[in-house]
């Protein structure tokens, strides 16, 4: 199981700009509080899916 965690801001603004939406991107005078809490949901977010992903491959191998 592979978990998503980020370090430091500089990989927190990489995985914002990664992102298909540019909508995303975070200005250097961004606000902080702004930044942590978008972080918060896309990781949510990417924690969700991946969850997703393994009740379905559970449910799949369950049904084989």
């Amino acid at each position: 199981m592979m978990m998503l965690f980020f370090s430091t801001e500089r990989q927190i603004r990489k995985k914002l700009l990664d992102q298909k939406d540019n909508s995303k991107y975070i200005r250097e005078d961004a606000d902080p509080e702004k930044v942590v809490a978008e972080t918060m949901r896309l990781v949510q977010l990417e924690l969700a899916r991946k969850r997703e992903q393994r009740l379905v491959e559970n449910l799949s191998i369950s049904n084989d």
